[in-house]
């Protein structure tokens, strides 16, 4: 009975570990980052003490998968997690799939020098990579939040540090975001830009502009670009680099792009034949086969010639997809 006992409990261990565990890197998994997060943030609710989480992801690990293979890709992902708990004290790191990790801080500094030693990690992590097929370079961008800072739960303190992560890789690409004061400001600001775009009527809201293309040798306009305009009932005239980014974190792109490309491909019928149409698209676009017989679709029914036209993939969503 005893041994039975034993292996017993040896086996409900090693069920622990696989459930637990990263097979890949040996870092504690997704699983585990939520329930040790969950009981981090109980304890330094109930001690009064701050807690810090940071989200981190690889910049340029996708283009290391394409030329060099998954294979090595994979080894990559040991050689980070390995340099990532080697920097770690009184951390923990965990892979939260991908190239996606994640750090749980207990006991933190003040919020200049987290964001000094957060950037020391990323650093660290910018190093040269040595690999038989070649030397590999990468970086990691990390947002960080902070409990009780403008994060006051554990789904708040995940989607602000992720939030932060975002911001990271648009304008700290391979450093650190501390989530603050104006995050949180644009949030509410984005939140209301979602929800009226959610309950919009493309169809009558929505309207195209056209700038003008110079060929300046010739000294005339040779195409135009079509430019979104959006007039909300509830917000008013809204500018494009504002909803344009937040539909295509929202996945509802698609549902702006159909009708202003119709919009453009009508008015562009009764111009000159010589003159060309710019029109941009989202990567998001063209992210599924359906969406792609979409837009061919609305090309075809259309009276231009696809010939005079320039498809452009907006440089926001090429960066958020390809960039990852």
């Amino acid at each position: 009975m005893v041994v039975s006992q034993q292996r017993t409990e040896a086996l409900s261990n090693d069920n622990f570990q696989l459930a637990n565990l990263d097979s890949l890197t040996g870092l504690a998994n997704r699983r585990a980052f939520f329930a040790q997060l969950e009981k981090e943030l109980a304890a330094a609710r109930f001690n009064g003490t701050r807690l810090a989480l940071g989200v981190m992801d690889l910049d340029g690990f996708k283009p290391v998968n394409d030329l060099y293979g998954h294979s090595v890709g994979d080894r990559l992902l040991v050689q980070v997690a390995e340099r990532l708990s080697g920097l770690l004290k009184a951390s923990t790191a965990f892979r939260l799939g991908g190239d996606e990790f994640a750090i749980i801080a207990p006991v933190i500094p003040e919020n200049d020098e987290l964001v000094f030693n957060a950037n020391a990690i990323s650093r660290s992590l910018r190093e040269p990579y040595k690999m038989p097929e070649g030397t590999v370079h990468i970086s990691a961008s990390m947002g960080i939040a902070v409990y009780p800072d403008l994060a006051s739960n554990l789904e708040q303190l995940f989607d602000r540090a992720d939030y932060a992560l975002y911001h990271a890789k648009r304008r700290e690409r391979g450093g650190a975001v501390l989530f603050d004061e104006v995050h949180e400001s644009q949030i509410n600001v984005e939140a209301r830009i979602e929800n009226a775009l959610r309950e919009a009527n493309f169809d009558t809201e929505l309207s195209v502009l056209f700038q003008p293309i110079v060929n300046i040798d010739l000294d005339r306009a040779v195409g135009f670009e079509a430019l979104a305009r959006w007039e909300s009932p509830s917000l008013g005239r809204v500018s494009p680099g504002s909803f344009i980014p937040i539909a295509e974190r929202a996945g509802i792109i698609s549902s702006l792009t159909q009708p202003l490309l119709k919009r453009a491909l009508a008015a562009a019928s009764t111009w000159d034949p010589q003159l060309r149409l710019a029109f941009n698209l989202s990567a998001h676009d063209l992210n599924s086969d359906a969406g792609v017989l979409s837009l061919i679709s609305i090309i075809d029914q259309s009276k231009f010639d696809p010939r005079r036209l320039d498809l452009e993939i907006t440089e926001t969503a090429f960066d958020m997809i390809l960039l990852r």
